[in-house]
């Protein structure tokens, strides 16, 4: 496989790592650890070979975002020979082992190669006091052979294997990759992966759906360690009233102080007896305990790509607000719903038809990639939204 891990949802929490580095310096120290390292911390996303891996978040190298790094002065067979393999399971085994977290010492002489992949030296941290050249690494146990490339500033024969790096010395954010469910998430589900913060920024919650038989709505609520402090897995029964299948990824999740708003498009649901299809429901999930029953925002049919956000009033009373579209093929209308904190439905907000008379503009949809916002400056709330069907500008619409 190429990917580290197949296919694992993951939270990565971060302060955005993105250094510019002044490839017009020299080298301080000339044994490949400047005197400014590290350059930047990331996690390994995936392992190319022995000498190549994808990383994030990206690094500005020589101008420009940089997420490939070929690993400096080393070579590692192919990947297609069992040698090559070998390379490049080792290489997966040692990031697995140390949380895939590795310390950038990036070249100054040129920065990149010619292909646009960031030369570097890789260290992994070994304890509170020491870091591991996975470079020399790879060639101390046979992964790889040293190739002195004497365009760059390095110098293979002057590495240690272990270089002092006291963690009381760390300058830059932390960085933990935090798996927090495995599962089917194919095409549909991987539409709809959403975060939101708490305003204290001590929890993050995280809204997904994964395909077992019905695309199950999910959610993980963590801490700034990634330490999962409530999960709950809504029901793949039809007949539950906690039943919830997503539809095509369209879900949206906001955050105030004690917990979650949870908003997605379920499939089917009844109401009595009668039966909806693709209709917008809500759920809220506190920081601990169980959520709330899965309740309608309004009765109908064909509410598409709900989005929610949640807002301050001016008179000093708090609200969660739920966009969302609904499109026939005569009529498009956008509808911005209020619900209390309890949550409970209180009403149409404003309701909009977004179809332009006798063709003379386009319908507008919201779509997976829509934001729906409260500007506190303004008191509006503010839905971008894309134009449908004609090859247009997308539009801000209000």
């Amino acid at each position: 496989m190429r990917y580290l891990i197949k296919l694992l949802l993951v939270i990565i929490l971060a302060t955005l790592i993105t250094p510019h580095i002044n490839t017009q310096l020299t080298s301080a120290s000339g044994i490949g650890v400047h005197s400014d390292f590290p350059h930047a911390r990331v996690v390994v996303t995936e392992v190319v070979d022995g000498d190549t891996v994808h990383t994030s978040p990206p690094v500005i190298v020589a101008g420009q975002y940089r997420t490939i790094v070929r690993l400096a002065d080393i070579n590692a067979p192919d990947v297609s020979t069992p040698e090559g393999n070998n390379s490049r399971s080792a290489l997966v085994g040692l990031m697995s082992s140390r949380g895939c977290v590795v310390y950038l010492d990036i070249d100054k002489s040129r920065g990149v190669n010619d292909y646009g992949r960031v030369i570097a030296v890789l260290y992994v941290r070994v304890n509170a006091t020491t870091l591991l050249n996975v470079n020399k690494w790879l060639v101390d146990n046979g992964y790889a052979n040293v190739t002195d490339y004497t365009d760059n500033d390095f110098d293979p024969s002057k590495w240690s294997l272990y270089i002092n790096y006291d963690v009381s010395k760390e300058k830059l954010p932390v960085v933990n990759r935090v798996v927090i469910s495995t599962g089917n998430f194919n095409y549909n589900a991987s539409w709809g992966v959403r975060v939101a913060v708490t305003p204290s920024e001590e929890y993050i919650g995280v809204a997904f759906a994964d395909y077992g038989g019905d695309y199950i709505l999910h959610v993980r609520v963590s801490d700034r360690q990634g330490n999962v402090v409530n999960s709950f897995d809504y029901s793949p029964d039809k007949g539950s009233s906690w039943y919830a299948n997503v539809f095509r990824g369209m879900l949206d999740i906001v955050a105030h102080d004690t917990g979650f708003l949870v908003v997605w498009t379920n499939y089917t649901r009844v109401v009595g007896a009668t039966t909806y299809s693709r209709t917008v429901l809500y759920s809220y999930v506190p920081l601990s305990g169980n959520p709330t029953q899965p309740q309608h925002i309004y009765n109908a049919s064909y509410q598409y790509h709900p989005l929610v956000a949640y807002f301050i009033h001016s008179n000093g009373t708090k609200w969660w607000v739920v966009g969302y579209g609904r499109q026939t093929n005569s009529t498009a209308n956008y509808t911005l719903n209020l619900l209390d904190l309890t949550p409970s439905y209180t009403g149409r907000y404003a309701y909009v038809n977004l179809a332009g008379a006798n063709g003379t503009d386009v319908n507008i949809g919201v779509d997976v990639m829509g934001r729906l916002i409260f500007d506190n400056t303004t008191n509006r709330f503010i839905i971008v939204a894309k134009k449908d069907h004609r090859p247009q500008h997308d539009r801000y619409t209000r």
